[in-house]
């Protein structure tokens, strides 16, 4: 079972892979580990050149512990 270091990790590469954005000030806001501990929930907080004066963005990624695949990132709204 990959580890929630390794599940950030994972988090952050993808961030920068699926979206092709240039994130600054990338920041971990929650990790948890699911009930049934198949999978990690890990939401990153950033800034991209677009946003830096706005807030941010979020985005929530669902990753399988035991193979460390990204199965779900989502964009995370903060009411």
């Amino acid at each position: 079972m990959i580890t929630a270091t390794d599940a950030t990790s994972i988090a952050k590469q993808s961030l920068v892979q699926l979206t092709e954005e240039s994130p600054t000030d990338l920041r971990v806001e929650e990790v948890e580990l699911s009930s049934g501990e198949l999978y990690w929930y890990v939401t990153l907080s950033y800034n991209t050149s677009d946003t830096e004066f706005e807030g941010g963005k979020y985005k929530k990624f669902k990753i399988e512990t035991n193979s460390g695949r990204v199965v779900a990132m989502r964009i995370h709204r903060v009411l």
